[in-house]
């Protein structure tokens, strides 16, 4: 008798854990895959492809933050690219395209540059009396600022402050590590809890969990290459690099 009832203890325990287990999993981002690891020509290839593949989503949403790594210029050509294609088709087209300072490019002459970390609380008024208006804004920024996924970030906050209806989309673009080696250099570094001060540790984790599992797949070296990723309803990772 004492043995049933250890033995139904014991398995009750590991229910539990089991079913706390799958509640702690099920919060946590995972990745679905939108464009496999593919080598794209040249940025237009790339902006082309994300359009294609996008396309219902981006003209559900009015508000698109599209997010770079200012140093990768190969970034900004595919965000020109895809302002481009976006002019070319009313449905998609912006009537107001803000961008922030730190994204220093001639490439957007259109765009208004803004401050966001200083005047972003201030634009909100703004931002919302175009969407009043059924018109579509566009907002360039570091990709550490457009992440949803990052709570810091102008895309969480926007979120937060819009109604359902003006719910922002955001698309992130990334340079990504080929190797087990590169990851030490890489910009988003995957760091604990208890030991990141910058906040973008589980992002860096993230990222480093998607490129991982394209080390297998190689390329001749040069080849432009890149893969897109949903981690949220309306969060997506474009991940774009160089073959090494």
């Amino acid at each position: 008798m004492m043995l049933k009832r250890i033995y139904w203890t014991v398995l009750g325990l590991v229910c539990l854990a089991g079913i706390g287990a799958m509640v702690y999993l099920g919060i946590q981002p995972r990745p679905i895959e939108k464009i496999s690891l593919s080598k794209f020509d040249n940025p237009k290839i790339m902006a082309n492809a994300v359009l294609l593949r996008l396309r219902q989503e981006l003209q559900l949403s009015p508000v698109i933050v599209i997010g770079v790594q200012p140093q990768h210029i190969e970034q900004l050509e595919v965000l020109r690219e895809f302002l481009n294609n976006n002019r070319e088709d009313e449905s998609l087209a912006f009537q107001k395209i803000y961008r922030d300072s730190s994204v220093n490019s001639d490439l957007f002459p259109e765009a208004e540059v803004v401050h966001f970390q200083d005047e972003f609380a201030n634009r909100l008024e703004e931002i919302k009396s175009f969407l009043d208006k059924s018109q579509r804004v566009l907002i360039i920024a570091p990709t550490t600022f457009t992440a949803q996924v990052i709570p810091s970030s102008l895309t969480f906050f926007l979120n937060k402050n819009l109604t359902v209806k003006q719910k922002a989309l955001s698309l992130s673009m990334i340079d990504f590590p080929r190797n087990r080696e590169e990851e030490k250099n890489f910009e988003f570094p995957c760091v604990v809890e208890g030991v990141d001060q910058s906040g973008l540790g589980p992002f860096g984790c993230l990222l480093l969990q998607s490129s991982r599992s394209k080390y297998r797949k190689r390329f001749q070296q040069g080849e432009k290459i890149g893969f897109v990723n949903q981690i949220g309803q309306s969060d997506y990772l474009i991940f774009y690099t160089a073959e090494r």
